[in-house]
């Protein structure tokens, strides 16, 4: 069989942007999303969950960073539940506000149907935290269900509440899913090891 000319070069995060934080990593009770907000990125499976999620822990939150088409829809949505003191639309932030939400939180949900990389999933890992995704790919191929995150059905809001709960319930669980993921993107998805990559591809091209 012919040789491949394709080799897949995956996206890159700078860890060092985010050393800095490391020190202040702690795991209160609140999840995280960040994303724009449209109507594939399924938030409405995380917001049904919380009902049940709430009445377990009846101080958690959900941190809700972004904005878009679907803010007004699921704000009525979070109202009629009865969660507003619950679920907070934070809109956009700034690079500082959101590296230290990523600092603070339990974990971060990614509960999209239709999604590219991913860049999110990068920057959970670099503050350790465990990442909820929806089980399609290419999330459920750079999250590793059960070792530094859950890969969860995205229509079924019983499971994100059972993973939700139980990583809001057990902060070692959290700290040694984040350590993975910190491990997983120092290993295979540090900005460095992107730019090797493309210099072995351009220099095999070069000697061709």
């Amino acid at each position: 069989a012919k040789e491949s000319k394709i080799k897949i070069i995956p996206n890159g995060l700078d860890v060092e942007n985010y050393r800095h934080a490391i020190s202040e990593i702690e795991y209160q009770k609140f999840i995280l999303f960040i994303g724009r907000l449209v109507f594939y990125k399924n938030l409405d499976v995380v917001i049904a969950s919380f009902v049940d999620v709430v009445e377990k822990f009846p101080c958690s939150k959900m941190v809700v960073v972004g904005d878009g088409p679907m803010n007004a829809k699921w704000r009525k949505m979070v109202s009629d539940l009865g969660l507003n003191k619950r679920v907070i639309f934070a809109g956009h932030v700034s690079e500082e506000k959101k590296i230290e939400l990523l600092t603070k939180c339990s974990a971060v949900v990614l509960p999209s149907y239709v999604e590219g990389f991913g860049l999110v999933i990068l920057e959970s890992f670099a503050m350790k935290k465990p990442v909820l995704v929806a089980n399609v790919r290419p999330l459920s191929e750079i999250v590793s269900d059960g070792l530094d995150g859950f890969s969860i059905p995205p229509h079924n809001p019983n499971i994100w509440t059972e993973k939700i709960n139980l990583l809001l319930s057990n902060k070692e669980i959290c700290m040694r899913m984040g350590s993975e993921g910190r491990k997983k993107l120092e290993e295979k998805y540090a900005s460095d090891l992107m730019l090797n990559g493309m210099e072995s591809l351009y220099l095999s091209l070069v000697n061709e």
